[in-house]
């Protein structure tokens, strides 16, 4: 018969593996990162869906960029299929160069970064370079518009 002690203390309860304990023993917000020892508890001590947005992205004890070190997230650790379309922020970006024109330009949010661009009509021209410079992306011909050349530019917003 288990002792009285293991009504409370349930790490003593014979019941347990040695030096377990169980989430019903731990109180909401009753532990801080720093009761924790660095390398404690490894992904497969986590129950699936344990760690949720709300636990880790308020402010001010959130995770931050400033929380991930360098090189911390690789492609290794990310499964697959968990980064699509809804996950990431782009935006399409509508350029036009004028007939006669060797380039075109549109507005784009600052530090964004070209995926790719397709015509979306009349192309009569190569396109010589699509850049991002500032908040404005330029698409140049290899040679002066015959038409209105259009295009759409995809870039990863910053």
């Amino acid at each position: 018969m288990p002792s009285e002690a293991s009504k409370y203390i349930p790490f003593l309860d014979p019941n347990r593996e040695a030096g377990k304990f169980m989430s019903e023993d731990i109180g909401t917000d009753t532990l801080l990162a720093t009761d924790i020892a660095a390398d404690a508890v490894d992904t497969e001590e986590l129950k699936n869906g344990a760690v949720t947005t709300p636990k880790i992205a308020d402010a001010p004890n959130g995770v931050s960029t400033v929380k991930i070190n360098d090189v911390a997230v690789t492609t290794a650790k990310i499964a697959d299929a968990t980064v699509n379309q809804s996950k990431l922020s782009y935006e399409v970006v509508a350029i036009t160069v004028a007939a006669a024109a060797t380039s075109g330009t549109g507005t784009c949010t600052s530090g964004s970064i070209i995926l790719g661009y397709y015509p979306t009509g009349n192309q009569d021209q190569l396109v010589d370079s699509v850049a991002v410079s500032g908040t404005t992306v330029t698409i140049t011909l290899a040679a002066a518009a015959t038409a209105a050349n259009t295009f759409n530019v995809v870039l990863l917003k910053a």
